[in-house]
C-alpha cells in the first residue's frame, strides 16, 4: 500500500519519483483527512 501515498497529488507511484515524492503524498492525505474530519467535528457540534 505504500506505493499508494504519492499518487493521488503526482499522478505516479512513488517509486516512479523516489522517497520524497512518497513523503509529500502523505502529507497532502494527512491535510485531506484533517480538514474532512475537522468538518464533520464541526458540524456534529452544531
Amino acid at each position: 500500500m505504500c506505493w499508494y501515498f504519492g499518487f493521488p497529488f503526482w499522478g505516479t507511484p512513488w517509486f516512479l519519483g523516489g522517497p520524497f515524492m512518497m513523503f509529500v503524498g502523505l502529507i497532502f492525505w494527512v491535510f485531506v483527512f484533517g480538514i474532512f474530519f475537522y468538518l464533520i467535528k464541526r458540524n456534529t457540534k452544531n
